[in-house]
């Protein structure tokens, strides 16, 4: 323990030293502050706990001292071969753009300070194909033509929202605004949402419309800020194997965290740092810091969401799993 402790300074020296000099070293997060991943003997409200111990654990700056890195689009493809726009639209393209359809059964964990959400339901996708270019943000928006993707998600659980569902035509041209629906099932109705309700709560949780289904690439300027290791960025499973572990344990139950935990293994990934753009759909926040699989291009691993103090307020951790059947193709999800 000690031994640790003392790794834990040095570190910590090092990264202070690098945050001055304006330069981030190869694993640019501070360790001596908890993060999600790393918890793999807590679980639950416990993680809220280990956060809370150390408040300074909750500032941006603390967590990654070199997030104040700027680096003109030049300078920045020069360091690290690569941008963080051209990383965002990579991640984007393994949802969107080549014409797949998907379907999944969805889990999310809600963990706050009056307790535990667990929420589930059903998810689909459809990504009709169009041209790279539209990722570009110098391309005109006026331009774009066709549907980005249609998405619908029916929500099974907790028995509040049973029923509850959600359909989204996303535009290729973003200056349109996207078509989302939600049906109310006690009241046997529609209604639409506006962008002007993008702060409404999805699935009775404390993430938005705008989160999960409205942000586009163009909400937020990125830039890479340097590299870290994600010790759970995998999971060496697919999607049969994952519902044969949920019928068997549980979804999100202790005993499903903790052997997640066990199987999962690290993966080498870029951080970026996404500053959102005022009056864009996700300016709620104003500042994400996500991990981006550096072979694959799968994100975020782990993304983090900051206000305009510099505190965080939200962190998500999404482990890369195989979504397909045996097809021999690699599907992200």
């Amino acid at each position: 323990m000690k031994s640790v402790r003392l790794i834990g300074i040095v570190l910590l020296v090092l990264f202070l030293f690098s945050s001055k000099s304006g330069i981030c070293l190869d694993d640019c997060f501070d360790y001596t502050y908890p993060r999600q991943d790393l918890f793999k003997d807590k679980d639950g409200l416990e993680l809220v706990k280990e956060f809370k111990k150390v408040k300074e654990g909750l500032s941006l700056k603390k967590r990654w001292p070199g997030i104040d890195l700027q680096l003109t689009p030049d300078e920045e493809k020069k360091r690290f071969g690569t941008t963080g726009l051209e990383q965002a639209q990579k991640s984007y393209l393994i949802y969107h753009f080549d014409g797949t359809q998907m379907r999944m059964m969805v889990y999310m964990k809600i963990l706050r300070k009056m307790g535990e959400r667990k929420i589930m339901g059903w998810r689909a996708e459809k990504n009709p194909t169009m041209p790279k270019e539209y990722l570009d943000p110098a391309f005109p928006e006026d331009k774009k033509k066709g549907i980005d993707f249609y998405w619908l998600v029916h929500w099974v659980d907790p028995p509040d929202i049973r029923g509850t569902g959600y359909l989204a035509y996303s535009y290729n041209d973003k200056k349109r605004d996207q078509d989302t629906w939600l049906w109310f099932p006690s009241l046997r109705k529609t209604r639409r949402l506006t962008p002007a309700m993008g702060a409404d709560s999805c699935g009775g949780s404390y993430k938005t419309m705008s989160e999960v289904v409205l942000r586009r690439i163009t909400d937020e300027v990125h830039q890479i800020v340097g590299e870290t290791t994600v010790q759970a960025g995998i999971l060496p499973m697919d999607i049969f194997d994952s519902l044969y572990i949920v019928e068997k344990l549980g979804p999100l139950s202790r005993e499903y965290n903790t052997f997640i935990k066990k199987i999962a293994q690290p993966r080498k990934c870029w951080v970026v740092r996404s500053e959102s753009v005022r009056g864009g759909y996700c300016d709620y926040y104003h500042t994400r810091v996500w991990m981006i699989d550096k072979e694959w291009g799968y994100a975020p691993v782990i993304e983090e969401m900051y206000s305009d103090s510099g505190k965080l307020f939200a962190t998500h951790f999404h482990p890369w799993r195989r979504a397909s059947s045996y097809d021999e193709k690699v599907a992200y999800g």
